[in-house]
């Protein structure tokens, strides 16, 4: 989000920009999150009890696992 100060509307060196580098970051952890998690699937480097985190598996299934085997 641009902020102005001092000068004239028009000119690109009165404004600033704020917040750009977590917004940088965010961008950058979602690709790193989304190349990692593919390579994951891809190679089946993740074991089958892995819920939490992973694509098309919730936590409330493993959830749901436990207690059907132990009520």
């Amino acid at each position: 989000m641009p902020f102005i100060q001092k000068g004239p509307l028009l000119n690109p060196d009165s404004y600033r920009m704020l917040a750009v580098s977590g917004t940088m970051y965010r961008l950058y952890a979602n690709v790193v999150s989304c190349v990692v998690t593919s390579w994951c699937v891809d190679k089946n480097k993740t074991p089958d009890i892995q819920f939490g985190f992973y694509p098309g598996r919730s936590r409330y299934g493993l959830g749901f696992i436990y207690r059907s085997l132990y009520t």
